[in-house]
């Protein structure tokens, strides 16, 4: 967590200093996360998620964008966008998204679990009498 900033303190300039790099290193952890966590899920899940990279310089290596998974109408979306990662829930149907919703990352990891669990549930509920 970052530092608290003090503009009144004997060391302004320095307090800045610090709290400005602490903010960078949150953000690089926050980004680095998403990239595992979107990683992750597709290794898990390849035929449920679709990710889409962006550039962040003409010859540097594509970084995280989006990475959706598709459960049916709900939709789990992780996105990277103006320095911030955003973890969302939508709704979709007919190819439209209808409602969004964002959570923190605990909660939407805990959402897409109960999800997929569901799912699977199911999943197997239908397929146990055609055994």
């Amino acid at each position: 967590m970052a530092s608290a900033f003090n503009p009144d303190g004997p060391d302004a300039d320095l307090a800045l200093d610090i709290f400005a790099a602490n903010l960078r290193l949150d953000y690089h952890d926050a980004l680095e996360q998403a990239e595992r966590l979107a990683t992750r899920l597709q290794q898990l899940l390849p035929h449920l998620t679709r990710r889409t990279d962006q550039r962040r310089w003409p010859f540097g290596r594509p970084v995280l964008g989006q990475l959706r998974v598709r459960l049916g109408s709900e939709h789990f979306d992780l996105v990277v966008q103006d320095a911030q990662v955003h973890y969302r829930t939508v709704h979709h149907v007919g190819g439209v998204d209808l409602a969004h919703h964002e959570w923190s990352q605990d909660e939407w990891i805990c959402r897409l679990m109960d999800a997929l669990s569901t799912q699977s549930g199911q999943v197997g509920q239908s397929v146990r009498p055609l055994l």
